[in-house]
């Protein structure tokens, strides 16, 4: 992978992480445009799914703080948002555990993805339609959490947003808009963590994949001993960047970037009732998908 490739990998995921739009669709239609075989790159899923946990970190990180101080101290809604939480992550571990190997075949071809995205395209188009706002986070009831759950596992298909659905399901069933986003994208930190964690256990079963030499740590290790060799490889970095994954790096803060600016447009996006504009750029990738 060239670090241009990287980077444009990086953008893209970072802002379809969290557009309703979908990061795997867009994803498998850049890998095809730029002839890179993701699936197989550990190392690039790992640094891109970091970049966009940090954006989140760091966007709600005055939220999450809230929510872990309410917690402590058994005030405000801090226990409610941390239960919502394992209950709304739970279906999407149980799809992840028992239909994973299906749903990789998807991401082959653009016909599965091209149904997705059209599905996705309805779903908002539903929730802008048919929203109604009634509840927050703290007073949604366990079921409702369940089904927000349950889309966020239907989005493990390529294709079907993450983003869309969990916000499409929680405006379907009266949770007030901000509280909706919120929800979602806090809801996200699970999911994501528990896949870059995942692939970094493959990384520690062979180091190799992750595409940086046993070489590399040992420089950052022996920094303070050893920095005037580091400053004489120097040379060998800047002639082949990859060999000491600078593309993965440069993907990695692409994608936290665009996801931090993703987040950003969607919370004017949703709280202004605009999730019609991606519906209608979901139905055209889907067709486009289906007739290419």
């Amino acid at each position: 992978m060239t670090l241009l490739q990287a980077i444009i990998l990086g953008i893209v995921q970072g802002l379809t992480e969290f557009l309703p739009v979908s990061s795997s669709g867009h994803l498998v239609l850049f890998k095809e445009l730029l002839n890179v075989p993701i699936e197989d790159n550990i190392s690039f899923q790992v640094a891109v799914h970091a970049g966009t946990l940090l954006a989140v970190l760091i966007f709600y990180r005055v939220r999450l703080l809230t929510i872990i101080r309410e917690s402590w101290r058994g005030e405000g809604d801090g226990r409610k948002w941390i239960l919502c939480l394992i209950v709304g992550t739970i279906p999407a571990v149980l799809a992840y555990v028992t239909v994973k190997d299906h749903l990789e075949i998807l991401f082959n071809g653009t016909t599965w993805i091209g149904i997705a995205w059209l599905f996705t395209a309805a779903l908002l188009f539903s929730a802008e339609r048919f929203s109604f706002e009634r509840f927050s986070v703290g007073k949604m009831g366990f079921m409702r959490v369940v089904v927000i759950g349950i889309a966020q596992a239907v989005a493990l298909i390529p294709g079907v947003s993450r983003s869309g659905s969990t916000i499409s399901a929680a405006l379907l069933m009266g949770v007030k808009r901000k509280s909706a986003i919120d929800f979602s994208f806090i809801l996200s930190l699970p999911a994501v963590g528990g896949g870059v964690i995942l692939k970094m256990l493959e990384w520690l079963a062979d180091p190799a994949a992750f595409g940086l030499p046993y070489i590399y740590f040992s420089f950052i290790l022996s920094l303070p001993a050893v920095g005037g060799e580091v400053i004489l490889k120097m040379p060998e970095w800047l002639a082949d960047p990859s060999a000491f994954g600078l593309p993965y790096l440069m993907g990695g803060l692409a994608a936290f970037a665009t996801g931090y600016l993703a987040i950003a447009i969607m919370l004017k996006v949703v709280t202004g009732g605009k999730l019609g504009w991606f519906a209608l750029y979901c139905l055209v990738l889907g067709i486009v998908a289906l007739v290419v």
